[in-house]
């Protein structure tokens, strides 16, 4: 499955703004280290990700786990420790979680206005 998969470099840095959130130093902090930083031009976004899929992942393991990982800066990110013993996979499963992710694309296409942004396939095996 592809997540926020972008039509080029540029849509692909508007798909990640628009969930997570603008890319500046405050949330990327290694970004003042990238010479060509200064001279982007980045969409400027509140973080949606939480508000954006609310309605199709009701577990609130699972909703901060999701948000943990798409954490912007990576020193900040949930590391692999923390995320195999996060209390997510401890909790009882509130539905079946064979179709989510296909779902959840389905979710962000249609809140995102770009039918063509999100997914760019889903694999089901």
């Amino acid at each position: 499955m592809i997540w926020l998969q972008g039509e080029g470099e540029v849509h692909q840095l508007d798909l990640i703004t628009y969930l997570c959130g603008s890319i500046n130093s405050e949330s990327y902090p290694v970004s003042e280290n990238i010479p060509v930083f200064a001279s982007l031009r980045l969409p400027r976004n509140r973080r949606k990700l939480s508000r954006s899929i609310k309605h199709f992942v009701k577990n609130d393991y699972a909703m901060y786990l999701i948000d943990q990982l798409l954490t912007l800066d990576q020193n900040s990110r949930i590391s692999a420790t923390a995320f195999l013993s996060h209390q997510f996979f401890e909790a009882e499963m509130p539905c079946d979680l064979a179709d989510m992710g296909l779902r959840f694309c389905q979710a962000m296409e249609a809140t995102s206005g770009n039918s063509s942004s999100f997914c760019a396939y889903y694999i089901t095996d």
